[in-house]
């Protein structure tokens, strides 16, 4: 008899490409959507926002039945489930990029009785830390190559004191095909509760993908999903230049964000006097925890742009 097992759900929802207007078409009034300060607010951008809850929302409902199959099977009490989602929400600005929202991602966890219901745990977590928590529940050794670390003293513990990591790091060398020669746009990332620090190591080339380069399905700008805020974009890119610039225009190589203050990190501090040392300070750590883990980029490699990409034979069109 089977008494493990693990099941992994992987919607296709809420990725795109939506139905445009199916948002509103479902109920949601456009005049109540909250556009983030990195998107124009616009008619279109509302519809795509709109659109983009709907998604979430058929997930929603899809994940409510999962759970409520568990729960009449009698299996619910002894079922870790963990929700989350691998990249940020589709739109420009945000997915394919290391600020807030393109790697913030959705978490929660329940298990049984095990967890106090409700509970919301502000530390700093990385999806990494999944591994190495269900080995740690299961009684089994954790590797010591695992970067990630276990959360489930932190699960267990309602401890307020009980601090997870400093720190969190993140990256990105490729997303889709976008420039000529098959070229990413590599970048690492050091989050903290208080700041974010970006290192661009190649700023010259384009991060949304290059304007001139047409990449199937997701056309110009490759590295921003297609869709309705893309297009206003494209469409009227004079209308609101600065913001046109922060989804597609070059970046230095040095940014730094206050989180407190600045969630949709549209603020650069990186140049002002006043943060001088604590930029070093996170990039030191940031260097330091690369070198620790071997980065060719430490190294003045980069391996990732020789990779042939195999996403299918349409991209190669």
């Amino acid at each position: 008899m089977i008494t493990k097992m693990v099941f992994w759900y992987g919607a296709s929802e809420p990725h795109r490409r939506y139905k445009y207007g199916l948002g509103e078409e479902k109920g949601y009034n456009l005049d109540d959507i909250e556009v983030p300060g990195f998107l124009p607010d616009h008619e279109m951008t509302r519809n795509d926002v709109a659109d983009y809850y709907y998604e979430l929302e058929w997930f929603d409902d899809h994940l409510g039945k999962m759970i409520k199959s568990l729960e009449e099977k009698g299996m619910l009490d002894n079922t870790i489930i963990v929700v989350t989602s691998d990249n940020g929400m589709p739109f420009p600005r945000a997915k394919s990029t290391l600020y807030n929202y393109g790697v913030q991602m959705p978490l929660a966890i329940k298990w049984g009785n095990q967890l106090e219901a409700g509970r919301v745990i502000d530390e700093m977590i990385s999806l990494s830390d999944l591994a190495p928590t269900f080995l740690d529940i299961a009684g089994l050794k954790i590797p010591e190559e695992m970067t990630g670390r276990s959360l489930k003293n932190l699960l267990l513990h309602n401890n307020s004191n009980l601090e997870h990591a400093e720190f969190v790091v993140t990256a990105l060398e490729r997303h889709t095909i976008c420039r000529p020669n098959n070229l990413g746009y590599p970048m690492r990332a050091i989050h903290t509760k208080d700041y974010t620090y970006v290192h661009n190591f190649e700023p010259h080339r384009s991060p949304g993908g290059d304007a001139d380069f047409d990449a199937w399905p997701q056309g110009f700008y490759g590295d921003v999903d297609d869709g309705a805020s893309k297009t206003l974009f494209e469409k009227l890119p004079d209308q609101w230049p600065h913001l046109f610039e922060l989804s597609f225009g070059k970046r230095p190589q040095e940014e730094l964000f206050n989180v407190k203050v600045d969630l949709l990190n549209m603020n650069n501090l990186a140049d002002q006097k006043e943060y001088q040392e604590i930029k070093e300070e996170l990039k030191a750590k940031l260097f330091e925890y690369l070198e620790s883990t071997n980065d060719p980029r430490m190294k003045g490699l980069s391996p990732w742009d020789d990779y042939v990409f195999t996403g299918g034979d349409e991209w190669e069109k």
